[in-house]
Order: C-alpha cells, then sequence, then structure tokens
C-alpha cells in the first residue's frame, strides 16, 4: 500500500471505513487529484505513516469544495 490513502463517498449513501476507499499514492499530489476527479460528497486524504487526516474536502450543492 502507498502513503496516501483517499476515501470519498456520499452524504446520503456511505458505504464505511475500507468501502468508501478509493486508492492509494505515492504522491499527496497523485491522491489530491483523485479526490478532485472523484467528485463525490466528501472526502479525505489520509498519510498512512502517521494516521493523520491531510485533506477534508465537503462539495456543497453547487459543487465547490
Amino acid at each position: 500500500m502507498k502513503r496516501f490513502l483517499v476515501f470519498t463517498g456520499d452524504e446520503h449513501y456511505p458505504n464505511g471505513g475500507w468501502d468508501d476507499f478509493v486508492g492509494s499514492f505515492d504522491t499527496l499530489a497523485e491522491a489530491m487529484d483523485r479526490l478532485i476527479l472523484k467528485r463525490a460528497d466528501w472526502g479525505q486524504i489520509v498519510d498512512s505513516q502517521t494516521g493523520d487526516i491531510i485533506k477534508r474536502t465537503s462539495y456543497g450543492s453547487d459543487g465547490e469544495v
């Protein structure tokens, strides 16, 4: 597994935990690109080495972060 883990989901239909897992990436830039492309209601990037949430997103009804 790579360092940066991306999780996303829909506000009304979250799967929970690993079911919201999108993928793992070597760089934060790659993880950010995937998070942006996924365009889910919410998203998180987790650093697998520290366990910290690096980035959180939440899209409004207009699609803006």
